[in-house]
């Protein structure tokens, strides 16, 4: 087990400590190995603890055009599944990546990512962006020949009155300002790609 506390941003987890054989995250700040492991070994606490054991990890991935480190893991029912995180302090992403490199033996390498590979998320973004600006634009105009249906549930009504807020022509301004703004993501991407650093194990 390493000495050094990670402090992290996540959704449920602000520590992580790299034990023996699992990497480990718990809800609370926490400054030093010795606190990390008392408030980790409490039988009965509020705070929020989980792991990620060694062994089931396939990569650990960053990134340079982010902050977000992205782990995928077999979780305990043999699902694939992944964690993102990312670290307040600059300096931990270096440290993290050396840590599992040298004492834990996994294998490091640099690629830049393919053109398919660096826009797969922008692509789908975009996607949904159009198909939800459809959906959207011919609700709106539904609502405004034939009005909002009062047997709907009261969040569909809620939605309903939004789109009549915005009408036909404020939903397409909408849809289109976000359509453009994934379209210029992917063309950044495109014409730029960024470094991947990688981490895996040879038995994965």
């Amino acid at each position: 087990m390493t000495d050094k506390i990670f402090l992290i941003e996540s959704d449920n987890f602000k520590s992580l400590l790299i034990g023996d054989k699992a990497m480990m995250f718990h809800g609370d700040t926490i400054e030093t190995s010795d606190e990390f492991m008392n408030a980790w070994n409490k039988k009965i606490t509020l705070s929020k603890r989980d792991d990620i054991k060694l062994s089931t990890i396939a990569s650990i991935t960053k990134n340079d055009d982010s902050r977000n480190i992205h782990v995928s893991y077999r979780n305990s029912v043999h699902i694939p599944d992944s964690y993102d995180f990312s670290f307040i302090n600059d300096e931990d992403y270096e440290i993290f990546f050396t840590i599992l490199e040298k004492k834990y033996f996994f294998n490091r390498s640099n690629e830049r990512l393919s053109s398919l590979k660096s826009t797969q998320k922008n692509l789908l973004s975009l996607i949904l962006a159009i198909a939800l600006t459809i959906f959207c634009y011919y609700q709106a105009t539904s609502i405004e020949k034939n009005g909002i249906d009062e047997n709907e549930s009261s969040k569909s009504k809620l939605f309903d009155k939004i789109l009549k807020l915005l009408g036909d022509k404020g939903i397409l301004l909408i849809g289109v300002l976000v359509i453009v703004y994934f379209l210029f993501k992917i063309w950044k991407r495109l014409n730029n790609p960024p470094m991947q650093l990688k981490l895996t194990q040879q038995n994965i």
